[in-house]
């Protein structure tokens, strides 16, 4: 019986662990580009600039 209480929690940890990196991996390169967008942008601030 505390075997299958074991093997239970391991399973929600692991379903936890998967859902966190599919966050990280989606999530990344969208921070990344966010991140590199605003660099552009303060770069390219001196000048006049429309979007």
């Amino acid at each position: 019986m505390k075997a299958w209480y074991e093997i239970e929690f391991l399973v929600r940890c692991l379903a936890c662990l998967i859902w966190l990196i599919r966050i990280a991996i989606y999530g990344l390169p969208y921070l990344i580009l966010c991140c590199v967008r605003r660099l552009l942008d303060d770069h390219n601030s001196v000048g006049p600039r429309t979007r």
